[in-house]
């Protein structure tokens, strides 16, 4: 299976090769006939008559460059999701240079969801005929700041600066300090998703509001579905102890390999996707009999995937980028009832210091007690309830009323007397 997973990683389709050729065209009306775009006034119309059926709503702007909506479901998925469920309007960049459905798709404006909106229009991105609304615009990496600034030239939008994760996580380029500072500085609000985060931009910004990952709690009731490669491991391994989510150099495949010789009768299944810098270390593992690394799958396959584990693990090594960290999948995890183990992460030591190992010593001991305790259910409407108390919604809702201080706070200053 080991050697199957790591060849189908790389092939590439014809479609999807042929996409990333297209993709690299220079912006402009050639790429824009090729692609098939709607013309400038035709997303003009379409945005009027989004406005027109949502009147009164805000207007939420995700900007470019993006997350892809198709990608790893995270933090900004699930908050643009938030503010639409809340009844807002959401209207999420992207581009073609992820080559998969739906942001390979998008031409124009695109509903992919109730009141979510992907929009790509060929070129720059730039969203025309917001005069007079209700704008929030959700910044939440470094990259994006010209999007931002370009925006705020025109329109007097409300500028959120998202800090997601350490600097030295992103891509570099040559201006990432000095834009990530500017975004700080000129953010009508900024957040941090972790305490290492707020007490760094705390020094330039003493406002700066706490707001951790969270969950979608209800998507971990839902109807689930069967995963067929999963349920042959339930039948070839006593136990299954499982991961996923992003395999980057963060990852400890030390620990790894000391757990599968530890306990051989278990199979250690992670998903998710494999980053090029730690391909080679993946590839140590073709040899270990119960470690499978398995392609990423969709969010809504989660909790599905969450009921083949009986034990959940986060397996990172402490650097700047793990400190920093607020792991989203702690949270799903929990969701899912599922016992977890993670090594010293400050943000999942808060929610639950008997969730963490300081050692690797330490980590296979409460690997072995969450085992023992997998099938208590105190234990696992415990581990529910805690996930209750971090949901999205909550987090959202602290954001929006802060929003509405600053809306209140403008109207006052405008005010003529």
């Amino acid at each position: 299976m080991g050697n199957f997973n790591k060849i189908i990683r790389h092939i590439k389709t014809p479609i999807i090769l042929s996409r990333k050729v297209v993709h690299r065209l220079p912006n402009g009306l050639i790429k824009r006939k090729v692609l098939n775009f709607p013309s400038h006034k035709k997303n003009s119309r379409m945005l009027d008559e989004i406005i027109s059926n949502n009147k009164g709503k805000v207007i939420y702007i995700f900007p470019s460059p993006s997350c892809p909506w198709g990608y790893m479901f995270q933090r900004p998925q699930q908050i643009a999701r938030t503010l639409a469920e809340g009844g807002d309007i959401v209207i999420y960049l992207t581009d073609t240079s992820y080559p998969y459905k739906p942001d390979w798709s998008v031409r124009g404006f695109f509903e992919v969801e109730p009141r979510i909106y992907l929009f790509n229009n060929g070129t720059d991105n730039f969203i025309h005929n917001l005069a007079g609304k209700d704008v929030v615009v959700w910044q939440y990496w470094p990259h994006q700041l010209k999007y931002v600034q370009c925006l705020k030239e025109k329109y007097p939008v409300i500028h959120i600066y998202d800090v997601i994760d350490d600097i030295t996580t992103f891509d570099g380029y040559n201006t990432i300090k000095e834009d990530y500072t500017q975004s700080l500085n000129t953010a009508d609000i900024v957040l941090a998703t972790s305490k290492v985060i707020l007490n760094n931009v705390s020094k330039i910004r003493q406002d700066v509001i706490s707001i951790p990952n969270g969950v979608q709690v209800k998507d971990f009731n839902k109807p689930l579905s069967e995963i067929n490669a999963l349920s042959t491991m339930n039948n070839n391994y006593k136990l299954v102890v499982g991961y996923y989510g992003a395999i980057a150099e963060w990852f400890d495949f030390e620990l790894l390999n000391k757990l599968s010789g530890d306990f051989p009768e278990i199979a250690f299944i992670m998903v998710g996707e494999i980053y090029k810098e730690v391909e080679n270390e993946v590839g140590n593992f073709e040899a270990v009999s119960n470690v499978f690394f398995l392609k990423r799958i969709n969010y809504e396959f989660i909790p599905s995937l969450l009921t083949y584990y009986d034990v959940a693990i986060i397996p990172f090594v402490i650097n700047d980028i793990t400190l920093s960290t607020s792991p989203v999948k702690v949270f799903e995890y929990l969701a899912g009832g599922k016992e977890v183990v993670s090594t010293d992460l400050p943000e999942v030591r808060s929610i639950d210091e008997s969730l963490v190992a300081c050692s690797h010593l330490e980590f296979k001991e409460k690997l072995e007690l969450a085992l023992k305790r997998k099938n208590d259910l105190s234990r696992k409407a415990y581990l529910k309830s805690i996930a209750e108390q971090h949901t999205w919604e909550q987090r959202v809702s602290r954001v929006t009323h802060e929003i509405e201080k600053r809306r209140l706070e403008r109207n006052y200053e405008n005010r003529s007397f």
